[in-house]
Formats: C-alpha cells, structure tokens, sequence
C-alpha cells in the first residue's frame, strides 16, 4: 500500500490537482507506471484478501481506485477501472454485508462523478431553451442552484461560440462520457449476477443515477444547444464521435435503467416503491419521443434537418420503447390493468409511429390490454 499507493498517485499531488505541471508527461506515465502498478495492486489485494489485515483495507483500496477513476486521462480511468472491476469480480462473493456496503456507496461516487452537469452549457443555450429547462428540470434531479439556476442564460439570447473556442468544455464531456461509458459497462457485467448483494436502496441509488445520465444526454440533445451540436458537426472528425458518443450513450443508460427497473420488479415483488418510480420513468420516456416523433414528422413536410439521422434522438431510442411496452405487456391481468392504464393515451400517440418495430409492439399492447378487458367483463 505505501509504495505502490505513492507509485501511482505521485504525479498528482498535492491533492490529486490534475493541473499540476510534472517532469514526466502524464500520458507517459499512466502507459507505464500506472498501468503496471495497478495490475500489481489489484493482483496483490486479491491473493492475501483472506488475512484480516489486507481485508480490512478493502475501504482504503477501493476509495484509491475511485480516486484514479475520477481523474481526465482516458487511459488512466480505463486501468483503474479495470483493477476496480478485477478485484470486484474476484472478491464479491465472500463479502459481508459491510463490505457490500462499501462497495456501492463507492459505486454511487462513480456514477455521480461521471455525469455531466448541465450548468457548464448554461451560457451556450438559446433563448427557446427556458421552455425546455421548465418542462424537465422537476425531473432532472439537480438542484436549481446548481443546473438551471442561472436564469440569465435563458432570458438574455447570446451567440452561441464556435467549437473551436471551446475546447475545454469538449475535453471535459468527452473525458465524463468515457467514464461513464466505462462505468455503465461495468454495471451491465455484474448484473443481473451479482445484483443479489445489493439492498434495494443500493440499487434504487443506481438506477435514479443512471437516469440522470439519461436526462444529461437529453439536455445536449435538446433544442437549446443545437447550434453547440452543429458547430461540432461542422468541426468534423473527433467532433462527430462525440455526438454518436452522447448519443450512444443515451440509449445504453436509459436501456440499463429498464432491464435492473424490470428486473427489481420481478425479484422483490409489486411493491409501490418499485412499481411508481419505473411507471413514472415509462412516462418520460415515451413523452419524450412522442415529442420527437412529432418534430420528425414535421421535418418529412418540408422543415429542413441540419443533422443525419443517426444523429437523431428518434434513431437510438426506438429500441427502448421496444424494450420498455415489451416489460410492460409482460405484467400479469390484475398489475397491466391497474398500472398500464395510466399510459394508455401516449400509446395511442404511437399508433402512427414511423418505427415498425415499435409499431408492433404498440399492437401488441393494445392486444393485451383488450384481452386482459375481455375477461373482466
């Protein structure tokens, strides 16, 4: 721990200040020393796990491995989190309770560090971004003082600057949405397998964060910030993967949400606290596309549309819908009736959806949901 903790972390202090000018490149270091290092601790933790005195480090282990995740370099985050989901898999099954503890909170610390705040865009919106910021920011989990606190961005239009004035901001999206991609990945390995050791507020933690980076991915995607969206489409090259990457990683979130949402549904029962916040997230959902199933049509009678269309919100969620009237057409007569009701007149909107996959399942739903009335009456 004492070597290879400063081994690692050296070029960092103090304090881990990612600004902080060392004699050795960074990226050099992180290619070697880290990379190594790591392998070296994880490898280590894991073979004298079973001595008390090494198990009782497990906090301070994996608060250092946070710690490395959280920084910007790419390839930094990617060995950390590497080591983290080694000894993870490794260890998992011989914790206790304490330990399991430790393990999600830090877990929580990932996801939370990973989304990208939305008040870092505040002074690029345009002006019709208020109507958007009042519609979602009851949903989008952030305190006013920290998200949309700013009511000057809204009410004072500004030109929006060019992606080459902004390179900061662009290095700081694309290092959060590599950790979250990272982070998202790890989850979708350990579950649904090592879920199980998880208390359902752990998991309830999760899943409102995963939202958040749904809703965060929203916020790009929104209107307000469509001439940020251009500029990078006009800058070509990395610029462009960084839309596909948002995107991407819209729908990989959002898809995870609803298979743990489903899941947790299954496992520990109809319980409310499960059942309202998974319909209430249907809702937004199928809200949101409605509404961008609305503004595609639009684009089809002759309003012009800047961007390709695997650019399009509409082209990375439509499997989601699939996913989410799939979940709930599986609900048994007495729950679909109950509960599904309650979404019925957005799934009337989607009759007409351009989507034939989803237009399938939207027939299945209204088969269900005849068939389940047959029999009560």
């Amino acid at each position: 721990r004492t070597v290879l903790f400063d081994v690692i972390s050296q070029p960092l202090w103090p304090e881990y200040n990612t600004h902080q000018a060392i004699a050795v490149p960074r990226s050099q270091w992180v290619a070697t020393t880290a990379s190594s290092s790591f392998r070296v601790l994880g490898q280590g933790f894991v073979q004298y796990f079973k001595l008390q005195a090494v198990a009782e480090m497990l906090p301070e282990v994996i608060s250092f491995h946070v710690k490395m995740i959280k920084q910007p370099e790419q390839e930094l985050i990617r060995v950390a989190m590497e080591s983290y989901s080694f000894i993870f898999q490794t260890l998992c099954t011989d914790w206790s309770p304490k330990q399991w503890d430790t393990f999600a909170e830090s877990l929580h610390s990932l996801l939370d560090a990973s989304i990208i705040l939305e008040s870092h865009f505040l002074p690029y919106l345009s002006h019709s971004q208020e109507e958007w910021a009042v519609q979602h920011c009851p949903h989008s989990g952030h305190s006013n003082n920290s998200s949309f606190g700013s009511r000057k961005a809204f009410n004072e239009p500004q030109d929006v600057p060019s992606f080459a004035s902004q390179p900061t901001l662009v290095a700081y999206q694309i290092s959060q949405m590599y950790r979250q991609k990272l982070v998202v990945q790890f989850i979708e390995s350990i579950f649904p397998t090592h879920f199980t050791g998880l208390s359902q507020g752990h998991v309830t933690s999760i899943l409102n964060l995963l939202f958040k980076f749904y809703n965060s991915a929203c916020f790009f995607n929104s209107s307000g910030l469509f001439k940020w969206r251009l500029a990078l489409w006009v800058g070509g090259g990395p610029n462009i993967a960084l839309l596909g990457a948002v995107l991407a990683e819209q729908s990989s979130t959002i898809t995870l949400y609803f298979k743990v949402s489903f899941w947790m549904k299954e496992c520990r029962g109809d319980d409310d606290s499960i059942l309202n916040p998974l319909l209430n997230r249907c809702s937004d959902v199928l809200q949101h596309f409605v509404a961008l199933d609305a503004q595609d049509k639009l684009s089809e009678n002759g309003e012009e549309n800047t961007l390709p269309t695997h650019l399009s919100e509409i082209h990375v969620l439509a499997p989601v819908l699939v996913l989410i009237i799939s979940g709930l057409c599986g609900w048994d007569e007495q729950l679909f009736l109950r509960h599904v009701r309650k979404l019925h007149q957005m799934f009337l909107e989607l009759i007409l959806c351009n989507d034939r996959g989803i237009r399938q399942e939207v027939k299945r739903y209204f088969e269900t949901w005849s068939g389940h009335l047959a029999k009560v009456c």
